[in-house]
C-alpha cells in the first residue's frame, strides 16, 4: 500500500507528464493550493523529492558534459547516444576556464576529466613531488 506521500507524488508526476512546460507552474500553484486545503502542507517537501525521484526514474540520472565551449552537433549527438545507453541523460556544462578537452560526470560521480586544466595540475604535481 502505498503512503500518503507516495501517492500525492505520483499524482503530481502523473500530471506534470500530461502537461506541456509552460503549465507546470500553474499546476505547482493549484497543487499547492491543494495540499494546504487537505491540512497536508507540511509533507510538500518530501512529495517534491518523491516526485523528483520519479522524474529522474522516468528520464534516467543525468551525465554531464563539462566542455570549454559547446558541442557541435554531431559531437552533441555521439555524447548523448553513449550517455543513453548507460541509462543517463546529456546536460551540457561550458565552462571555459576548463581550457580545453571535456570532463564526464554521471549522476554525482566523477567519471573521466580529460580536461586541459587538469593535464597541467598531473603535470604541476609530477614536476613539485
Amino acid at each position: 500500500m502505498e503512503s500518503k506521500i507516495q501517492t500525492y507524488a505520483r499524482a503530481l508526476f502523473e500530471v506534470l507528464n500530461k502537461v506541456p512546460a509552460k503549465e507546470a507552474p500553474k499546476v505547482a500553484q493549484r497543487f499547492h493550493f491543494l495540499l494546504k486545503r487537505r491540512g497536508d502542507l507540511k509533507a510538500a517537501g518530501a512529495v517534491l523529492r518523491e516526485t523528483e525521484r520519479l522524474l529522474k526514474e522516468r528520464k534516467g540520472e543525468q551525465g554531464t558534459v563539462v566542455v570549454a565551449s559547446s558541442l557541435g552537433k554531431e559531437e552533441k549527438a555521439n555524447a548523448a547516444k553513449a550517455l543513453s545507453s548507460l541509462g543517463f541523460v546529456l546536460q551540457e556544462q561550458v565552462r571555459p576556464e576548463v581550457g580545453g578537452g571535456m570532463a564526464v560526470f554521471l549522476g554525482n560521480h566523477h567519471l573521466i576529466d580529460g580536461t586541459l586544466g587538469e593535464k597541467m595540475r598531473k603535470i604541476q604535481r609530477a614536476i613539485f613531488s
